[in-house]
Order: C-alpha cells, then sequence, then structure tokens
C-alpha cells in the first residue's frame, strides 16, 4: 500500500513539473497578473504599510521554474510597478529618493532570482549526477529501478504489457586487455548512442555496471519487442564491424503480461536469459513471456 501511495505521489508530481515546464509562458503572465494586483494593494494600503516582500513570492516561483531571466524580467516589473504605487500614495517622498529606494528594491529582487535560479541548477546537475551514468550518459542501475517500478504499477494499472531487455557485450575484457581502456570506454558510448538512437522517447536504456546494460520498454507486447531488439542488434553489429571491434552482444528479452510481477522478477529472469545465451554460444537473443511461460532464442 505504501509503494503504491509513493508511486501515485511521484506520478502526480512528475505531472505537475512537467505542466510547469510546458506552460511557462502560462505561470509568467500569472505571475505578472499577482504583482498587478498586489501594485493594486499597495496602492490603496498607502506608504505606511511596505509590502514590498510579497513581490518575492511570484519572483522565487519564476526564479526556480522558469529560470533567471523570467526572472529578472518579472523583477524589474515589480520594481516599476512598487515605484508606481510608492509614487501615487506618498506625495511627500522627494523623487530622487523614490529612485533611490526602488533600486534597492530592484537590487534586492535581483540577487534572489540569481542565488535561486542558481541553486535549482545545481539541485538539477546533482540530481542528475546521481541518476546518470557518468560515462555513457545512461541512466545508472539505481535510478532504473525507480523508473521500471514505476512502469510496472502503470501496466498493472491499465493492464498492458511491459518488455525489458538484457544485454552483455560478448568479449569486452579482450578489449580491454588489447586494445585498452580507452577503447573499452568508446565501446560503451558507442553501443549506449546506437540503442538510444533506436528507442522511443518512452523507453530507458540503463548501464548496470561494466558491460551489461538493461533496456525498459513500457507497453510493448511479445511481437513489438522482438522487431525493437532485432532492429537494435543488427544495427549494433554493423557499428562494431565498422571499427573492427571483436565483440557481439548476448540478449535476454523477458515480456510481462497482466499478471502480477515485479520488478526483481522480470530483472531476474532476463538476466538469467541472457546468461543462458552466453552459455550457448553467445551473440544471439533469447525471448521469454513471463505471462505465456514459453521462450524463443534466436
Amino acid at each position: 500500500m505504501i509503494s503504491i501511495f509513493l508511486n501515485y505521489f511521484h506520478n502526480k508530481k512528475n505531472i505537475l513539473a512537467a505542466f510547469i515546464q510546458t506552460h511557462r509562458w502560462l505561470l509568467f503572465f500569472s505571475a505578472v497578473l499577482f504583482v498587478v494586483l498586489l501594485g493594486y494593494v499597495d496602492l490603496i494600503t498607502g506608504y505606511e504599510i511596505s509590502l514590498s516582500i510579497f513581490y518575492l513570492l511570484p519572483i522565487t516561483i519564476l526564479a526556480w521554474y522558469s529560470g533567471r531571466n523570467a526572472a529578472f524580467l518579472l523583477s524589474i516589473i515589480s520594481a516599476i510597478v512598487w515605484f508606481a504605487a510608492d509614487f501615487k500614495s506618498d506625495v511627500d517622498k522627494h523623487f530622487s529618493i523614490l529612485i533611490w529606494d526602488t533600486g534597492v528594491v530592484l537590487g534586492y529582487y535581483l540577487l534572489i532570482s540569481y542565488f535561486l535560479s542558481t541553486i535549482r541548477k545545481l539541485y538539477e546537475h546533482e540530481k542528475d549526477l546521481a541518476r546518470i551514468d557518468p560515462l555513457t550518459g545512461a541512466v545508472n542501475r539505481r535510478y532504473f529501478y525507480i523508473l521500471a517500478e514505476n512502469e510496472i504499477y502503470r501496466a498493472k494499472r491499465f493492464k498492458r504489457s511491459l518488455s525489458l531487455a538484457f544485454l552483455d557485450i560478448d568479449n569486452f575484457k579482450m578489449i580491454n586487455d588489447t586494445l585498452g581502456h580507452g577503447i573499452g570506454d568508446e565501446l560503451l558510448k558507442t553501443v549506449t548512442i546506437s540503442i538510444i538512437e533506436n528507442l522511443r522517447t518512452s523507453d530507458v536504456l540503463a548501464r548496470f555496471g561494466g558491460d551489461e546494460f538493461a533496456i525498459l520498454l513500457p507497453e510493448t507486447g511479445s511481437k513489438q519487442v522482438r522487431e525493437v531488439i532485432d532492429k537494435v542488434k543488427k544495427i549494433l553489429m554493423d557499428v562494431v564491424r565498422e571499427n573492427h571491434w571483436p565483440v557481439s552482444f548476448s540478449i535476454g528479452v523477458v515480456t510481462a503480461g497482466e499478471r502480477n510481477y515485479n520488478i526483481d522478477d522480470i530483472i531476474k529472469t532476463a538476466d538469467e536469459l541472457m546468461y543462458s545465451v552466453k552459455k550457448s554460444g553467445k551473440n544471439s537473443i533469447k525471448y521469454y513471456s513471463l505471462s505465456k511461460g514459453t521462450s524463443e532464442k534466436k
């Protein structure tokens, strides 16, 4: 129950973040409207009550979700609105003092915008480091489990299939031993790029460590996954031949239907399939359906 709640909350949070990212213009104009309304309140309350700090609310939201430029622009708009309200309500204050006060307020808003947007960038960078393999750019094992659990939850909820492929580079150790680790790293990065270029945006590629990769294919049944993985293997073999790398690929593919399977069951089965391919000659693909209990080697 707790796992279901956490998955639900995580999905809702992602939906909200995606909505904000794709509707930044709406967020910006909402912030401007808030500033204008706040300026009107500032005008009718008079100069005795300062509301300058409340302008920071939309500025901080924009700095966090829309970036530095949007926050800077709103800071300038907020300072102008604050100046206009103060100018109308405080007739006794000298104009030069109003200009100075406005400059101080603007500087304060700009500093807050700068620091918050910088913190956001650092936060996103650290988050990427925690979920991305630094060498290949594929997601790491830990983050893959999180994504896979979410997709399994969705597959169960909507009664859809899901497939997972486990891929190992045959003879990779020989590459490192004979050609050097630099070539080995180049091979891993090339394999990663070649796979990602032939997957959908909804699919996920992860480096599990060393020369092992996992591919998660949501909403993909037995027939569709054969088409995808066969194509990926052919492209990978073409790439390694072009580079004269003496390697091949052993792949185990599992498709889960509507039955109640967890991510550990699926990964364990795919891993066992991949190792059975390596033991029986390497450079092949073995498919298995958890729902049907049938397997096929190709």
